[in-house]
């Protein structure tokens, strides 16, 4: 129990029988935030500890909280690109294309990855997740994906780079610590694009 962390609000309840079984309500309040489903199931321990003292507890774990975040991503391949070097402690960590980079930052992307390939094209992949460490964005669709696909393609060609290729993907992330609390106060929890369950 010592690893585990308390939530700041506590409830007192009554033990009730119910047939041959006994039942303690969870608050909607806990029910909510943990985002929990009638008819989930559960696992019901019996617990001790000494503290010195003898206590016990009932503990109910629900299991491991998965989260599952469909979103769309930009491929796109271009040559006779401006390409600048990020450097930390005076050495070379990645490549990233200036103007590009700034548009997905107006964008709210959530990843951008820079490969130079054999010969000397330069693919860029744009990811448009919405899962943060701190909130839930607002997922975007397949359209305003387009219309961002298309300002960083004129930007570029106003540069005088060369498109080779261009596509919009799809992709899927699992998230493993993402507290439910976090998905439970989102406007955006019903969004067709996110899906949790809690897995025992």
């Amino acid at each position: 129990m010592s690893n585990w962390e308390e939530e700041a609000v506590s409830f007192t309840g009554n033990i009730r029988r119910s047939g041959s079984s006994y039942v303690i309500t969870i608050p909607s309040e806990l029910f909510y935030r943990f985002l929990l489903k009638e008819g989930q199931t559960v696992r019901i321990y019996g617990m001790t500890r000494r503290t010195p003292e003898l206590q016990g507890m009932v503990g109910v774990f629900l299991g491991s909280f998965q989260v599952f975040e469909k979103y769309y991503g930009i491929k796109i391949v271009a040559r006779n690109i401006e390409i600048a070097t990020i450097e930390e402690e005076g050495e070379e960590k990645a490549k990233t294309i200036p103007v590009v980079e700034e548009i997905a930052e107006k964008y709210s992307a959530t990843g951008m990855f820079v490969d130079i390939t054999d010969e000397g094209k330069v693919e860029i992949r744009i990811l448009f997740g919405f899962i943060t460490p701190h909130s839930i964005l607002k997922p975007k669709t397949r359209q305003d994906i387009e219309k961002i696909m298309s300002e960083i393609i004129a930007e570029i060609k106003r540069r005088n780079g060369i498109i080779e290729e261009s596509e919009i993907f799809e992709e899927e992330a699992e998230w493993h610590m993402v507290d439910p609390s976090l998905i439970a106060k989102s406007p955006y929890k019903n969004s067709e694009f996110l899906r949790w369950e809690w897995k025992i």
